[in-house]
């Protein structure tokens, strides 16, 4: 049983590996060849420097979606969705490099430019993304407004029943019990998890 494991190991580790020499040559390629597809280049660069956030090679990512933003901006403009998409993905990477200051400033400015172009469901997603950079520099109370605001969001875009919404919750109540004085998460969740306990019962 335990060479077994051992050797299921070995295979997984190697398809690894030869995932990530893929991914490291198709990264060193795009653009290349695309030097009249500047569209198709800024979403190559995005999907990629996705797949190494995946993966844990952050500093991959953030060069990548530093690539992808400028060329976004270029293509469609510093107000343009794409671009604030771009700012998205970039202030992710920043965030798990431990990057705090210029994670915030980043989401903050994806979250601007949302906002303008009222995308409910994305403006969001920036919520929780810069409330979890708060959370991280302990700044509780102003990741929980931002939380609250995303969760009143994905109810009235999404639904109570939704995984948006769970998502929400989920952070909601994170920081909630971090802050002793805070009980406004639970109502929340008696919302979502009520109608499974009460099929369970």
């Amino acid at each position: 049983m335990a060479s077994d494991l051992q050797l299921l190991w070995v295979r997984i580790r190697r398809c690894c590996e030869g995932f990530w020499r893929i991914l490291d040559r198709t990264a060193e390629r795009v653009g290349k060849g695309m030097t009249n597809q500047p569209a198709v280049e800024a979403e190559l660069r995005s999907l990629i420097g996705r797949l190494y956030f995946e993966i844990g090679n952050y500093d991959q990512a953030e060069a990548m979606h530093r690539a992808a933003l400028a060329i976004n901006r270029k293509l469609f403009g510093p107000e343009s969705k794409e671009t604030a998409a771009s700012l998205n993905d970039l202030g992710l990477a920043l965030w798990k490099e431990g990057n705090f200051a210029e994670a915030e400033s980043t989401h903050r400015e994806a979250l601007g430019i949302r906002r303008r172009l009222f995308e409910n469901a994305d403006v969001a997603t920036s919520l929780n993304n810069l409330a979890t950079v708060y959370r991280h520099q302990r700044r509780f109370p102003e990741a929980e407004a931002l939380i609250q605001e995303a969760l009143e969001i994905r109810q009235k875009v999404f639904g109570n029943e939704s995984l948006e919404v769970a998502d929400s919750l989920h952070n909601f109540s994170t920081d909630s019990f971090k802050l002793p004085l805070s009980f406004i998460a639970f109502p929340f969740i008696a919302i979502w998890f009520g109608p499974r306990f009460a099929m369970m019962a």
